[in-house]
């Protein structure tokens, strides 16, 4: 069983199976379904809604408008029926309304005397005229068009040139004192009267008091004017007349100075120079040396020698300059000669011999003494350190006994040994004494690098033989310390040295 709803327009009927079926009937249908069994199909008939709208028409008064085939006045109202989409009646109310008349007014300007053009018509200052057009809706629109004038513009205008010349306006040369009226047209294109006056520009007249430093000129419009002069100058001033400038220089105050110096050594840079009996300038003064940064003191250390030059700048900016020197220590010489110290003799004097700059020359010798020379009453190697202002060079030399010949000391002490496989001589370390001494007490101690005792002996003629704990020696350097009081050329001396020597396998 199907039931089949469908709509129809209102006042029309629905045809089902051949059978027109008025809107709001309800009817069944039998028929046979393809298994040929019966199937009932029950259609109900329902109604298409009526649409209706409303339409409103603009056109210009006294005109009509076109709708549905016919021409409609302003205020008509007329019902128009149409098949909507569903092919039912559909009412349309058509009403028809006026479009507006639009209307305006216009105010023109033009010179006096003459016309302007407006909707093809030449209208005169004062006119008044309304000009029918349509408007964008293609209705009439009326412009009410009034015409005025348009201002005549005066002014006046000052002129200035200078004295004896002429200045050019509207065509015409105007001289000082000059009074012309000139018509034109403004920028609205009515004459326009201007009143030209001309005046004179001022001559200029001016004195320029300047100074400059010593020696120096002032350069004015391209002329050098030194100082003493004064000059005068006819240019053109910025208004383009004759100005006229008189020019005087004046100097400033001269400034004289000297330049002390120390001398430097070669070697370090300690010299000096300095600004000094300075004369004249302007306070606060400042000092350069060769072309370096101002500074505000006038001495200069740590110079090496050469030539500079020192400049002193007062507080006008002007720079006085003087040529300086600082000369070079001298080299310093020192020679030690060894020194006999003959047996009958108390002592021997032992004195440097220096030469060269002497500047600051002092002594220290091995002794401490600090003299140019001192008396040794021993025999020894000696030394001296001797200084100038520049430098320090030690000598080393000897005082002798005189009976030791070639002999430079009183004992002398290997320092190599070798304990096996050398010669007889030289395979016991022990020290020896010179010629003509008598050793009245000896002691000799050997040391190991780590400080242990590894050998010693009261004896002269006992030396190491390179043996300790009855091990030999694997080879290395030994300390050793010599403590001896002895008899030569009449005197006990003490002797106390120490060393080291090398154990050699």
């Amino acid at each position: 069983m199907l039931n089949l709803a469908v709509k129809t327009c209102p006042g029309s009927t629905y045809r089902y199976a051949g059978v027109d079926l008025p809107v709001g009937a309800s009817q069944s249908f039998t028929f046979k379904n393809w298994q040929n069994c019966d199937s009932i199909v029950t259609v109900t008939v329902g109604e298409w809604p009526l649409s209706s709208s409303s339409l409103t028409l603009k056109t210009c008064p006294g005109t009509t408008v076109a709708y549905g085939g016919t021409e409609l006045q302003v205020g008509a109202t007329q019902n128009f029926t149409f098949q909507n989409y569903l092919g039912c009646d559909s009412v349309v109310a058509v009403t028809v309304t006026a479009l507006p008349v639009s209307s305006s007014s216009l105010t023109l300007k033009t010179c006096p005397g003459t016309t302007i053009a407006y909707g093809g018509a030449n209208l005169a200052v004062g006119a008044v005229q309304n000009f029918t057009f349509q408007n964008w809706q293609g209705c009439d629109s009326v412009v009410a068009v009034t015409v005025t004038a348009l201002p005549v513009s005066s002014s006046s205008l000052t002129l200035k040139t200078c004295p004896g010349t002429t200045i050019a306006y509207g065509g015409a040369n105007l001289a000082v004192g000059a009074t012309q009226n000139f018509t034109f047209q403004n920028w609205q294109g009515c004459d326009s009267v201007v009143a030209v006056t001309v005046a004179a520009l001022p001559v200029s007249a001016s004195v320029l008091n300047v100074k400059v430093c010593p020696g120096m000129t002032y350069t004015y419009a391209g002329v050098s004017v030194a100082a003493g002069e004064t000059r005068d100058f006819i240019l053109t001033n910025w208004l383009d007349c004759d100005s006229s400038v008189t020019v005087s220089v004046s100097a400033w105050p001269d400034l004289s100075f000297e330049v002390g110096s120390v001398k430097s050594c070669a070697t370090v840079p300690n010299g000096s120079l300095t600004a000094q009996n300075l004369l004249g300038g302007t306070p606060p003064l400042a000092y350069s040396l060769d072309g370096a940064a101002y500074q505000p003191s006038p001495d200069f250390a740590a110079l090496a020698p050469g030539n500079y030059t020192l400049r002193v700048r007062d507080s006008n900016g002007c720079i006085f300059e003087e040529p300086a020197n600082i000369e070079e220590y001298g080299g310093l010489e020192v020679a030690l000669p060894d020194v006999v110290l003959a047996c009958g003799a108390a002592s021997a004097r032992v004195e440097a011999e220096v030469s060269g700059d002497l500047t600051g020359l002092a002594f220290v010798w091995s002794n401490g003494a600090t003299s140019a020379a001192w008396e040794a009453t021993e025999g020894s190697k000696v030394w001296v350190e001797v200084s100038n202002v520049c430098q320090k060079i030690r000598r080393e030399g000897t005082v002798r006994w005189g009976d030791l010949g070639g002999d430079v000391s009183l004992v002398y002490s290997p320092n190599v040994f070798m304990p096996v496989g050398g010669l007889v001589e030289n395979s016991v370390f022990r020290p020896h004494f010179a010629a003509n001494v008598t050793v009245l007490s000896y002691s000799l101690d050997v040391f190991d690098r780590w400080g242990n005792m590894v050998f010693r002996s009261q004896d002269p003629e006992v030396g190491w033989d390179g043996v300790f704990r009855s091990q030999l020696s694997d080879g290395d350097v030994y300390p050793w310390l010599l403590r001896a009081r002895v008899l030569y050329c009449g005197r006990e001396i003490s002797i106390f040295e120490r060393g080291d020597v090398t154990a050699v396998r």
